[in-house]
């Protein structure tokens, strides 16, 4: 079986995560991608900091970039803080879908909204257009956020979605690392 690839942006404060935990964890049918970056602007990777809209920034582009990369197939988004403790078939989990996520948490209380930090894209010229409108939509309307963008434009594209079963989920969803 061909490698599914997992993208991920590295910056300076995430170096350990991604040496110490995520790789050492990633399935060995997943092939990493890892954009790492240097952050740009105070903050130190903080939520909400200007470095942390740099690093977001960069991964709505590494997201793109990843769309063109794999036409017709499927790839994943992934952030650092993962941990993975099996294999998975990505396959199975986007079966008949365009974009299959975690859960994200919503203040809202929408059980729909796929989480930035980890979903399956079938790259395909309606995801390219989902992100290329997150890209030019998340500095504007959501001060550089990416998961309101996300939602927003997969909700008003139509993408066909999916929130994943929370079975391939740790019960920790929600509470910060996760688990897969």
């Amino acid at each position: 079986m061909k490698k599914v690839k997992v993208y991920s942006i590295c910056t300076k404060s995430h170096e350990r995560l991604r040496d110490e935990y995520y790789l050492p964890s990633l399935p060995r049918n997943l092939e990493p991608i890892i954009y790492n970056i240097d952050t740009q602007g105070e903050g130190g990777g903080k939520y909400k900091s200007d470095s942390f809209k740099y690093a977001i920034k960069n991964k709505l582009q590494m997201t793109l970039d990843a769309v063109n990369e794999n036409m017709g197939d499927i790839f994943i988004i992934s952030d650092l803080d993962l941990y993975y403790f099996r294999e998975f078939d990505p396959h199975e989990l986007i079966d008949g879908y365009e974009l299959a996520g975690q859960q994200a948490f919503s203040k809202t209380g929408r059980q729909t909204w796929i989480c930035g930090g980890f979903y399956i894209c079938r790259a395909n010229e309606n995801t390219k257009r989902w992100i290329e409108h997150c890209i030019d939509d998340s500095p504007v309307s959501f001060n550089g956020l990416e998961q309101s963008a996300l939602n927003k434009w997969k909700d008003k594209l139509k993408l066909k979605s999916k929130v994943i079963d929370k079975r391939f989920l740790s019960p920790r969803q929600g509470s910060g690392t996760q688990h897969l």
